[in-house]
């Protein structure tokens, strides 16, 4: 994953909390905005990412952690099945 923030909306930031309270909206807006342009640079910037063959494992992977234990199980037990179907070639990727 892309991080989008630099050392200038790092630093605002870190002195946000120290800012005036009457000013601190505007300037975590202007983070935000800051950190929207860099997506938008980021993404006209790249002009095709290289294709993941594991991304649905990848994105199972990714939820794991945040499941339930009951749920967890189930996705391993998920997950081995995929691979089963990958090895025996019923799966496309």
């Amino acid at each position: 994953m892309q991080n989008f923030q630099n050392p200038r909306t790092t630093a605002l930031l870190a002195v946000l909390p120290h800012v005036d309270f009457k000013y601190q909206k505007e300037i975590a807006i202007a983070v935000k905005m800051m950190e929207m342009r860099d997506v938008l640079k980021y993404y006209e910037n790249v002009k095709e990412q290289k294709q993941n063959i594991n991304w649905r494992q990848d994105i199972l992977k990714a939820l794991t952690p945040h499941m339930s234990e009951k749920n967890k199980q189930t996705m391993e037990t998920f997950m081995q099945v995929m691979q089963m179907q990958e090895i025996m070639g019923g799966l496309p990727k």
